[in-house]
């Protein structure tokens, strides 16, 4: 059989497993015989686990024999464990990038839904020891607990069988990595964003810098290759270059937009802060919050005093966030006077990453295509986005960025620049966008 289920085989495709997963597939391959060789979980410890997450004897029966038919069917044996390897024993819980690793509910059908669940428990069994070990309070275990479990009752509620809501967000909190602290969450997360930010040692001004050849359009939005031929005059592609005395590179301004200047940086005036792989701490709004500059500034106090205390090895530069709630068109909609959400964009470092609309039709939009014919205008951020669509607008979600030692400047504006907006909106201007 693992002869059989090389990476693109109708096995292998009973998950969604990107081609970036083919690498992790292949490690999997050398150990696969030890294993396989072991069940997916220790059943007391299971019970165990069951017990404290408050399962009923319906939904414990049905993970046990949901295990069996996995034991007992031999792709479905290989998959399950390749899923748990590469979820919780392939790295450690706070480096797990992988949530687009899920079951393919087309192929599988049936067993997708409760399969997944299955194998976020088995992998549950270690990460919480793993948490336990730290000395983590048990208040925010809880905190994580309640969450698995709301997210299992409301599949239930919707589809009247066993499985689990959003598996991809659900594999970072069975992983026991998602901290509730304040109003907010956080998790420890590598920085994901193709560009490098520098603070500088005397002003402690900060500047970001564009990695090489990203496709920006005219307005300083950045665009996939695939567009890159119809992004029109004024457009242009990133540079980089550094040696041993400098850097050199694309500037990206602090409002999520790129502009066509090289900025030259002096290594001795300029310290490298952020850069792709280094250590962040990710940050995660919920609904119905005050969502202000002051909460995020205390808030972010106490996960600095979290993170330091029971992750003490990881070496934390700056927290780091990907949402709709950053996309850098939302300050050209509103006024920061009346958007709390602008507000806060101007206490960090927003940078330029590709547009995409995504998350907007996922969080503003619930599943709605952004199409002013057909999709529902009953708030004023709809009505607003939909209204600068129509005038051949486009809107994409944000990253952004906050130095940890900018985190009492927060309410400061520590980054922002007017001027750097104000010649953003006259290139908006200058298209008829507004």
């Amino acid at each position: 059989m693992l002869r059989e289920l090389n990476f693109y085989t109708d096995q292998a495709k009973m998950l969604e497993m990107p081609k970036r997963f083919q690498a992790q597939w292949k490690t999997f391959l050398k150990v696969a015989n030890d294993v396989l060789s072991r069940p997916l979980f220790d059943t007391a410890k299971m019970t165990s686990l069951m017990s404290e997450l408050r399962f009923c004897e319906e939904l414990q029966s049905t993970i046990h024999s949901q295990s069996k038919v996995m034991e007992e069917n031999e792709a479905l044996n290989i998959i399950s464990k390749f899923m748990k390897w590469a979820l919780f024993e392939d790295c450690v819980p706070w480096e797990n990038n992988a949530y687009d690793l899920r079951p393919n509910v087309p192929i599988m059908g049936e067993y997708s839904a409760v399969m997944g669940l299955t194998v976020l428990c088995a992998g549950m069994i270690g990460t919480i020891e793993q948490a336990r070990a730290r000395k983590i309070p048990e208040k925010y275990l809880t905190h994580i607990k309640r969450c698995f479990h709301r997210s299992i009752m409301a599949y239930y509620k919707a589809n009247r069988s066993w499985g689990i809501n959003e598996f991809g967000w659900n594999i970072m909190v069975s992983s026991f990595v998602l901290y509730k602290i304040g109003k907010y969450s956080f998790n420890l997360e590598h920085f994901n964003i193709d560009a490098v930010v520098y603070r500088n040692k005397k002003t402690s001004e900060v500047k970001a810098l564009s990695l090489p050849d990203y496709e920006f359009n005219f307005l300083g939005e950045r665009v996939s290759n695939e567009k890159a031929k119809d992004i029109g005059v004024g457009s242009f592609v990133s540079t980089f270059n550094e040696t041993d005395e400098y850097v050199e590179g694309t500037y990206l301004l602090p409002i999520g937009f790129a502009v066509n200047e090289t900025v030259t940086l002096d290594k001795a005036e300029w310290e490298k802060k952020v850069y792709p792989g280094c250590v962040t701490i990710s940050f995660h709004i919920p609904t119905a919050i005050d969502y202000t500059p002051e909460s995020i500034k205390i808030d972010f106090k106490k996960a600095m005093r979290f993170y330091k205390k029971y992750f003490p090895e990881m070496d934390f530069s700056a927290f780091y966030c990907n949402s709709w709630l950053f996309s850098p068109q939302l300050q050209i909609l509103f006024d920061e006077r009346e958007s709390k959400v602008v507000r806060i964009q101007r206490e960090t470092y927003m940078v330029a990453s590709m547009h995409d609309d995504s998350f907007f039709k996922q969080f503003v939009f619930k599943g709605e295509e952004l199409d002013p014919k057909t999709a529902s205008r009953d708030t004023r951020l709809k009505r607003s986005i939909l209204e600068f669509i129509e005038k051949g607008g486009t809107v994409g979600g944000g990253k952004m960025v906050l130095l940890n030692e900018d985190v009492n400047r927060i309410g400061e504006q520590p980054y922002y620049k007017k001027e750097d907006f104000l010649k953003i909106k006259k290139l908006y201007e200058q298209k008829g966008l507004l």
